[in-house]
């Protein structure tokens, strides 16, 4: 998407819009991909010793409007 992206704690990004993909490898296949809402069901499955789209336990969300 074209919206502002922020970086937020794993914790803290249920039910926010994913703006980056994010999954485990291997199989490098997105758990949720880019544009849908992150759900509690989705960061249970995510493997942090082995995934992308993850940066220092943080996963990049669309920006809201405050």
């Amino acid at each position: 998407t074209t919206s502002k992206g922020e970086w937020v704690e794993i914790e803290n990004s249920v039910g926010r819009t994913l703006k980056k993909n994010f999954g485990n490898f291997p199989p490098c296949k997105p758990i949720i991909v880019a544009g849908e809402k992150i759900s509690s069901e989705a960061i249970k499955m995510l493997n942090l010793n082995s995934c992308f789209g993850v940066k220092d336990g943080k996963i990049l969300v669309v920006k809201e409007d405050k």
